[in-house]
């Protein structure tokens, strides 16, 4: 059984908390939670095309 252990318990004297414990799971070679990828890949959504940004100006060679 694993164990949580808290300091400065006194700022929680009397007063309700809540902890919530997650196991994220593993993580690959890289240390990048496994199909992180696959899952945030997509997230952001289609961003509209670019407008012209216009033409280059000619300038004279030195």
């Amino acid at each position: 059984m694993e164990q949580v252990v808290l300091t400065n318990q006194t700022q929680l004297i009397q007063q309700a908390i809540k902890i919530l414990l997650e196991q994220l799971g593993t993580a690959d070679t890289n240390g990048w939670p496994i199909d992180f990828f696959e899952k945030t890949a997509g997230s952001i959504p289609d961003l509209p095309e670019r407008e012209s940004q216009g033409d280059y100006e000619t300038r004279l060679e030195l």
